[in-house]
């Protein structure tokens, strides 16, 4: 298993991830091309031989750049009991520059899934785990329900190099990619990627 910046290419392979998750409000393919282009950076991709396997897909908000927040996570029906989700999560922490202080999302009050890997990952950091309501139902224009904001936080980046290195997180690079520029060369088990924390101050 591989961590990667998505590309444009892989656009439609991620509204696919989505699609059959049967989980997440699928959106426009227009919209996971504009993700896997513009904000690659704050995005990544769990690929095992060739596959993708996993997704996480996510910006820093502009009111608030010291955050991470995490739009989508899909992780594909055949990976899933791997921990896969867990990896995305902590390597898109792990490889944002500057580190985040905060990792935000949003959930509805019955997924459970998602708040049981929020509240993990928390508890992994040490950091405080927060959720309360956000988007009333009635802001929807379909039968949506509401959703509740995930704050955790302040990140402590010790915490999170620490974590990324417990998972052995590697994140793949490219020769004259951007992602190479970002990060220090450091020792990896993986042929053409980088350890996660080699970006720290």
């Amino acid at each position: 298993m591989r961590l990667r910046r998505p590309s444009p290419d892989d656009a439609a392979e991620v509204w696919r991830l989505v699609r059959d998750s049967r989980a997440l409000d699928l959106n426009s393919p227009y919209a996971y091309l504009l993700l896997c282009s513009h904000f690659r950076a704050t995005c990544l991709l769990a690929e095992d031989r060739g596959r993708v396997e996993g997704a996480v897909l996510g910006y820093a908000p502009p009111e608030d750049p010291t955050a991470f927040f995490v739009w989508q996570i899909a992780v594909a029906d055949r990976a899933r009991g791997r921990g896969i989700a867990r990896q995305l999560l902590v390597g898109a922490l792990a490889a944002a520059t500057p580190s985040p202080r905060w990792l935000e999302a949003t959930v509805t009050p019955d997924n459970t899934a998602s708040l049981a890997l929020f509240r993990s990952v928390a508890r992994a950091l040490g950091a405080r785990f927060q959720c309360g309501p956000h988007f009333p139902a009635e802001l929807f224009p379909d039968s949506h329900a509401e959703e509740h904001r995930i704050r955790i936080g302040p990140l402590a980046t010790t915490a999170v190099d620490e974590l990324a290195d417990q998972l052995e997180l590697t994140l793949a690079t490219h020769p004259g990619s951007s992602d190479a520029a970002n990060h220090r060369p450091a020792t990896s088990n993986e042929t053409g990627g980088t350890a996660m924390t080699g970006d720290r101050p």
